[in-house]
Order: structure tokens, then C-alpha cells, then sequence
């Protein structure tokens, strides 16, 4: 092999080994195994050799790189994850073009060459990538877990990824109770609004995580992921009530299509979005900021406590205004009446404008909860 293609396979070998999987002491488990799947299906996808092995590139252009070295390209899980079920083992291209003889044309001799160089190239990017990381793989666990793949001379130089996470998945961590739980549990947790979590983001992990944990035996049957996806549309408050009358309104068949449910919600959060976006600034049309919410509060108290003084006043409480007597004047009583009327109509002035208010507020609080 030429030094230049050493070069090339010890450059991928050193990018699979700068991206290290996340260590777990002890015998591994079965959520380890998916924890480093899912590692290592990152790293194996972001090496290009679709110049030469076009069957890693998808009909809709979404390039998979190396998944072949992560994902077995012989099992049907492979066209589960990709829909490619036009896999070809890599082989090391020859020396030259096959195609080249005596009787090429300059022109086409020159094509050729370089055709064959970007194999070399892509042929040995795999190689390298798969050496470093199953070196990776190795690392994160005792040897006793993967020591039966040694081989009496050459050690694990040719112990690939798939076998070492093949017997893993056969001797170590089979799928018990326990743990099939605790993943499917994963799998319904709730969507993060709150937390920024993008309604096309929350659903596409539904769609991509399904098909993953099928093929660790692990069925969400269809009924149960749709019951889920309805109940975090109406917990997560992103929708009002017109929305969700309009979707109650649909045919039962409408409401059953996964397909049909998905494009309903995403189109009402484009408009909520678009809508609340055209109409920032508006505090009375939006969720509201916390500056808003601030000061109506502050506007809420001050007018409690206005009150709170007026029914100080009324009752004598703040200027200790004695109680009447015998000898008081008819003047005198004619006077405290009209002052006290005053002081009602001032109450009445304050409820009545009190009253709207706090039933603003506690709408716009019930609809950001």
C-alpha cells in the first residue's frame, strides 16, 4: 500500500479515536449497548464515501457514511434505518483501473485514474474509521466482556464492531424485564415545551425512536404512540381551544391517520408561531413576558391596597373617628352620612374597575399554564 493511502486510513482512524464513547465501569448492561449503538452510529455517519458507495446515500439525499460498519448491512435493520437495501461489501480497489489497457484513450486513462484514486481513498476511510472505532469499543468495557473474539496470533486487529456488539447483545446483555420497561418508558416521555423542545423535533423522534427500538425487539404498538402524541398536544398548552375544538370536529377516521394528525398540529403551530411572531410586542394577544405579568401585579396590588385604605377609613380603623352619641348634632350626623357615601362610591369605583382586571389576569395566567 502506498504511503499516501497509510496517510488517508490513519487520518480516519484518528477521528473514530477523538470521538470516545462514554465509559460505564462494571458488566455492561443493555442500555449501555444502545447508549453506545447510538454513539458509534454518529461517528460511523459522518465519514462521506458516497463518491464510491453510492448505496449510502438515500432517494431523499440523506448521506449515512459508514452506518454500515454500526448497523449490519446483511440484517433487515439496515434498510429499517435507511431504506438502502442495495449494500455492497467494500472491497480494496486494484492497483489500477481494470478498464485501463494499452488501447485507452489519454483522456480516458486520465478519468479512470482518478476514479480509481477516490476509491483507494473512500476504501481506506472506512478502514481507518473502522479500526478506530472498534478500538473504541473496547476501550469503555473490561476485557473479560469481548476477550472470546481474540484471535491466538493476531490479537482483535480484525475484531470489527458488529461482532464485538453481536456478542455482547448474545452473552452479556440480553433485553430483560426490567430494563424493556425502563425504555419504553423513555420513549413516552413528555414533550419539552418549556424547555424549547420544537414540535417537528418531538415528533420525529417519535417516528425515528419506534423503528430504533424495534430493532432491539422493542414494539410501541401504533395506537399507543398516537394516544401519547394527543395527550402531549393537550398538555403542553401550545394550542388554544379553537384548535382543538377544530380537531375534535374531524371524522374519527381522520383522527386515527398518523399522517393526518402530524400535518394538522405542525400547521397550527406554524400559524400560533407566525402569528405570535407578526404580534410581538402585544402583551394582550401573546403567552406574555414576565415584565408584563410584573406589572400587572404591581397595578393589582396598589388598587388592593387602595381599598384596603378606604375600608380603614370607612370603619374609623385610621383616624379613630369616636362612636356617636346622644348629644350628637343632627348636622354633625348629616355631615359622617355624606362622607360616607363618599367613601362607597370610591369602593364601588375602585371594585368596578378592580373586577375586569383581575379576570384578565387570571386569563392570561390559566392560558400560560
Amino acid at each position: 500500500m502506498k504511503q499516501a493511502w497509510k496517510l488517508v486510513e490513519a487520518d480516519a482512524y484518528e477521528r473514530a479515536r477523538k470521538q470516545a464513547l462514554t465509559h460505564r465501569p462494571g458488566k455492561p448492561t443493555r442500555t449501555d449497548w444502545i447508549m453506545w449503538q447510538k454513539e458509534m452510529e454518529k461517528t460511523a455517519a459522518g465519514y462521506d464515501v458516497s463518491d464510491t458507495y453510492e448505496w449510502t446515500v438515500d432517494a431523499d439525499g440523506n448521506n449515512y457514511g459508514c452506518l454500515f460498519l454500526t448497523v449490519d448491512p446483511d440484517d433487515d435493520h439496515y434498510e429499517l434505518r435507511t431504506g438502502i437495501n442495495t449494500y455492497e461489501e467494500p472491497v480494496e480497489p486494484p492497483h489500477y483501473h481494470a478498464d485501463i489497457d494499452v488501447d485507452t484513450p489519454t483522456f480516458l486513462r486520465k478519468q479512470l485514474e482518478e476514479e480509481n484514486e477516490q476509491r483507494k481513498h473512500d476504501f481506506f476511510t472506512m478502514k481507518g474509521a473502522a479500526r478506530g472505532m472498534a478500538e473504541n469499543l473496547r476501550d469503555v468495557m473490561n476485557e473479560q466482556y469481548f476477550s472470546q473474539l481474540e484471535h491466538s496470533v493476531v490479537g482483535y486487529k480484525n475484531v470489527t464492531v458488529l461482532q464485538i456488539m453481536k456478542h455482547l447483545d448474545t452473552e452479556w446483555v440480553p433485553m430483560n424485564t426490567k430494563e424493556r420497561r425502563a425504555i419504553k418508558k423513555d420513549y413516552f416521555k413528555p414533550w419539552d415545551v418549556a424547555g424549547g423542545v420544537a414540535l417537528s423535533k418531538f415528533t420525529k423522534a417519535l417516528d425515528e425512536r419506534r423503528i430504533e427500538l424495534h430493532i432491539h425487539n422493542i414494539t410501541i404498538e401504533d395506537e399507543d404512540a398516537k394516544e401519547h402524541y394527543m395527550v402531549q398536544m393537550y398538555e403542553s398548552n401550545a394550542f388554544n381551544e379553537t384548535d382543538m375544538k377544530e380537531w375534535e370536529d374531524k371524522t374519527e377516521e381522520e383522527k386515527d391517520d398518523w399522517v393526518v394528525m402530524k400535518r394538522f398540529f405542525r400547521k397550527k403551530m406554524a400559524l400560533n408561531e407566525a402569528y405570535n411572531n407578526n404580534n410581538e410586542g402585544n402583551s394582550a394577544a401573546l403567552y406574555g413576558s414576565s415584565a408584563n405579568v410584573t406589572e400587572q401585579e404591581e397595578k393589582l396590588a396598589d388598587m388592593g391596597d387602595q381599598i384596603r385604605e378606604y375600608i380603614q377609613q370607612l370603619t374609623g380603623a385610621k383616624e379613630n373617628v369616636p362612636p356617636p352619641t346622644n348629644h350628637t348634632s343632627t348636622a354633625s350626623i348629616n355631615k359622617a352620612t355624606e362622607e360616607m357615601n363618599k367613601r362607597m362610591s370610591k369602593i364601588e369605583e375602585l371594585l368596578t374597575t378592580l373586577t375586569p382586571n383581575v379576570c384578565q389576569q387570571q386569563e392570561s395566567w390559566r392560558r400560560r399554564r
